[in-house]
């Protein structure tokens, strides 16, 4: 609860001279009201750290065939989450034709089928087993020059379906995300304090000593755990740490509550290599002897991936997300300036990677014979 206070400017009783609402007695100077407020988290700084795409290899690794990352990111903007600028923002989203600076490979964007690895940041209560980071994503087509922008549905294969929707109830393949500290640039540590705060803060964590506990929460994540269907993605506790302050906390914080007050959640998404995409609402199944070549899927062009749709779920509440990167206390895109208009492309916010439509993985691997 906060009491708001207004003075009048004759007030000789320092304030002390209150009438709730208006101060309708001529003998009081302020007038005061009060009311319950909520303290709202904030879900921050999405930015995209590698790309598995060997064309992007030479942008975000140190060295050729080395795990080390050179540090390049695309950050959502040239503003932080106060809307101030960093110089450290250099490459801003989308992931798209003429962002690559490495030689010969300016005007690549990603082949189907690789995948996009991501991190993102949360302020508040989201620390606990059932709190979770989810990502919507929507699916939109460009001409060749960024031109012509439509929402378009997505089409996969199975080896017992060959059309399957994405977004369908057919559409329930998951799959996992092993969280590769040295490729990502992960200090250990940060998982392992992760995992004593965590421990404590908890009173225990099933059968394991905290020494135990901290020797197998980072496996988890480093193992494998489902992140996403092409649908949905959903991080949960396994992929994020705890990164608030650790140093000059107050004696009568809870220096583990510190820690864990700011989470960063590790994420990575792909689209299928054999994907298709048709304009939205497209009724397939009026379609005649219909294939893969069929005019009705759209190929001269680009598939642009929209995460706008970013919430944090606490306590397991999915129907009532709380906190959104497009929140009603401030939208994260706008704040941390995300541009819209970038080389004459059809750009909205939430854009942040740009697949060819006509171009796979699966072309690296089957392109060339033996001979």
């Amino acid at each position: 609860e906060i009491e708001v206070r207004s003075l009048a400017t004759n007030d000789n009783s320092n304030g002390s001279k209150t009438e709730e609402k208006a101060n309708l007695n001529p003998s009081n100077y302020a007038a005061t009201v009060s009311q319950y407020v909520e303290v709202s988290g904030r879900v921050y700084d999405f930015k995209v750290t590698d790309i598995e795409d060997p064309g992007w290899e030479s942008f975000f690794r140190k060295e050729k065939g080395k795990p080390e990352p050179s540090g390049k990111v695309f950050f959502t903007g040239p503003r932080n989450i106060n809307g101030e600028r960093e110089a450290q923002r250099k490459y801003i989203l989308p992931v798209m034709p003429g962002k690559n600076d490495e030689p010969g490979y300016k005007d690549r964007a990603v082949k189907l089928g690789y995948a996009v690895r991501f991190e993102v940041r949360t302020i508040g209560n989201y620390y606990d087993r059932y709190d979770f980071l989810q990502i919507m994503p929507t699916f939109y087509f460009v001409d060749r020059n960024g031109k012509n922008r439509q929402e378009v549905d997505l089409y996969y294969s199975t080896p017992t379906n060959p059309l399957v929707k994405v977004g369908s109830p057919e559409d329930t393949l998951a799959h996992a995300m092993k969280l590769d500290l040295k490729r990502r640039g992960i200090d250990l540590k940060e998982f392992t304090d992760t995992a004593g705060a965590m421990y404590r803060l908890r009173g225990g964590m099933n059968e394991y000593s905290e020494a135990e506990w901290k020797e197998v929460f980072p496996q988890i994540s480093q193992n494998g755990v489902n992140v996403f269907k092409y649908h949905k993605i959903l991080l949960g506790e396994p992929v994020r740490s705890f990164v608030g302050p650790q140093r000059e906390i107050p004696e009568s914080v809870d220096k583990d509550k510190a820690l864990a007050s700011v989470q960063k959640w590790y994420g990575e998404y792909f689209l299928p290599a054999d994907c298709l995409a048709v304009p939205k609402g497209t009724d397939l199944s009026k379609e005649r002897n219909l294939t893969r070549s069929s005019p009705v899927f759209l190929r001269d062009g680009y598939i642009i991936v929209n995460f706008k749709d970013i919430s944090v779920i606490n306590n397991d509440d999915f129907d009532n997300p709380s906190l959104k990167y497009t929140g009603k206390t401030g939208d994260g895109w706008r704040l941390e300036g995300y541009n819209t208009n970038q080389n004459g492309w059809e750009l909205e916010p939430g854009d942040v990677i740009v697949y060819y439509a006509d171009k796979r993985a699966t072309d690296d691997y089957f392109g060339a014979g033996t001979h």
